[in-house]
């Protein structure tokens, strides 16, 4: 059996950091963790969110807030747009290491002022 492999690429996953602040700590049951994102993943920020927990947390996640890399996103959009970056590439997932990593935050709304 031939096959060429011109076309043939490893596809590594990326791993990002998810950290929960106040009431999403407490939904979830924990501060943070680390979950791998497919580097084709159009999943939007909301939605790697909620299959990191087996909990609902849907009414939570609709009002909070979301940062990536400091950065506020809409939660909607995928892990690239919210990077910025066109993919999820070997190439933008080696230059975002080298920043740090990647970091999502959920913020859920906090009282006072």
């Amino acid at each position: 059996v031939l096959f060429h492999v011109e076309n043939w690429r490893l596809s590594i996953p990326m791993q990002i950091t998810i950290r929960y602040f106040a009431a999403a700590c407490q939904a979830v049951g924990r501060d943070s963790e680390t979950i791998d994102v497919a580097e084709d993943s159009t999943e939007s920020i909301v939605d790697l969110v909620r299959r990191s927990t087996p909990r609902d947390i849907d009414q939570l996640l609709a009002a909070s807030s979301f940062l990536v890399n400091e950065e506020p996103v809409d939660a909607h959009a995928s892990l690239a747009q919210a990077l910025g970056v066109s993919s999820l590439s070997a190439e933008a997932v080696a230059a975002l290491a080298e920043q740090g990593g990647i970091r999502l935050d959920v913020l859920p709304p906090f009282a006072g002022g």
